[in-house]
Order: C-alpha cells, then sequence, then structure tokens
C-alpha cells in the first residue's frame, strides 16, 4: 500500500488496545516467541499492548511465534511499510525458482502482512478502510506473483513480471475489485485471454495453454500445482 516513508512506528500510534482476559496465556505466549522481538515492544512502552492481543488471538501469536524478526520491525517501523514491502515480495520472482520455493515465499509474505495489518488495526492506528486496502493490496500482488509462477511452471518465459503472458490477465471481482477484503474474505477472479496477442507471442507448442493459465494457481487432490476457474482462499 502506498505511505510516506516517515510514517511514525507503530507503538507510537496506539489509541486502542483489547482487554486481556487470559493472563495465564500470556507466558506461555512469550516463551514462543523470540526474545528480541519482546524486548522491543517492551522497550517502546507498549509490552502490555502486545501481551493483551497475543493472549487473546492464537492466530497472531502463531503468527509471531514464526515471524519474530518482522514483530520485532513493527516496534520500530510503519505497518505501512512493512505491509508494502510483504507485497513486493509477493511480487517478486526469479527465473530459477521452483514451485516449493515460490509457495514459500507467498506464504511469509501473507504472514508478514497479516501480523502487519493486525497489529495496526487492533492498536486503532488504522482505520477500518486502511486495513481492508492493505488485505486487498496484498491479494492483488499475491495474484500477479502466483500468476508470473504459473507461466514459469507452464513453460511461458516471464520476462516481464507485469505482464509474464502477454495476453492474457485476470480480473478481481468483488470486494478484491472494490478493495474492501477483510482477513477472512475469499478472492473471486475472472480469467481473459486474447487470442490474436497469443497466437503472436506464443510458440506453437504453447498456445493451447493459455485457457488454461487464466486462473488462480490452487492444489489438486494429489498435491500438485495446477491453475482452475472459479473462487480461490484469499492470500
Amino acid at each position: 500500500m502506498d505511505s510516506p516513508p516517515d510514517n511514525p512506528s507503530l507503538p507510537s500510534r496506539i489509541i486502542a488496545a483489547p482487554i486481556l482476559l487470559n493472563p495465564e496465556a500470556v507466558n506461555r505466549t512469550r516463551r514462543r516467541i523470540a526474545p528480541g522481538a519482546l524486548r522491543a515492544w517492551d522497550s517502546a512502552g507498549a509490552g502490555d499492548f502486545l501481551d493483551a492481543v497475543l493472549a487473546g488471538a492464537p492466530y497472531l501469536a502463531r503468527l509471531a511465534a514464526r515471524q519474530g524478526e518482522t514483530l520485532g520491525e513493527l516496534a520500530r517501523r510503519s505497518p505501512e511499510a512493512v505491509c508494502a514491502e510483504a507485497c513486493a515480495a509477493a511480487r517478486a520472482w526469479r527465473a530459477d525458482e521452483d514451485e516449493p520455493t515460490a509457495m514459500a515465499r507467498l506464504r511469509a509474505a501473507k504472514a508478514r502482512m497479516h501480523l502487519a495489518a493486525a497489529l495496526a488495526d487492533l492498536a486503532g492506528a488504522w482505520e477500518v478502510t486502511a486495513m481492508t486496502r492493505a488485505v486487498s493490496d496484498f491479494a492483488d500482488a499475491a495474484c500477479q506473483g502466483a500468476f508470473a509462477a504459473a507461466a514459469r511452471l507452464n513453460r511461458f518465459e516471464a520476462a516481464d513480471p507485469d505482464n509474464p503472458v502477454p495476453g492474457a490477465f485476470l480480473l478481481a471481482l468483488g470486494k478484491q475489485g472494490a478493495q474492501t477484503l477483510n482477513y477472512s474474505s475469499d478472492i473471486d477472479l475472472v480469467a481473459l485471454w486474447e487470442p490474436d496477442i497469443a497466437r503472436q507471442g506464443a510458440a506453437p507448442g504453447l498456445r493451447q495453454a493459455y485457457p488454461d493459465l487464466g486462473a488462480p494457481a490452487q492444489r489438486d487432490d494429489r498435491g500438485r500445482l495446477c491453475l482452475q476457474s472459479g473462487s480461490a482462499p484469499a492470500p
């Protein structure tokens, strides 16, 4: 999401905090999180806020345990900057990247964005519209990154990451198109491709692959990466 580079750090913007409903969970949760990340929040005077959030939100506690570096960054940097970097990581691609690496990159970027957006939301640092825009921006970035990865796996040479398959594109509908996705939203995409451009830009043996490329990457019942039409879980 677009933001000034000098936005203040998240702890300095906390204007709301959840009630600590489960004090017994605090020590258990803290033992799972990188000590350096906890010290950063405690030093910023925001340790109580973090304890209340993570003790009451198991999903965020798991993210914090896996994303200790991101959690520590959020004590010093703005959530806008962290979310922008997560989007850039989701869009990134390498010619030699295999399927497991691409999937791991997208999952790590999603976790980074979710942690930043949720903490900013719960702190009152963001309005609801800022949160839905951040989630929607990441969904756009993840679709672009997944489409470029699928193009490579289907033998298209994605020389341009912004246009990995000339003549083909995905159209976002519903909440993604309106930039109003929330944490539990799925995404609905329409895949379109221009036959004339496809005939000009693809080798003869690849032309029949265009209709298959115009849909979100998913896994079939054997765990293989494939491309299907219809709804896909939100990134």
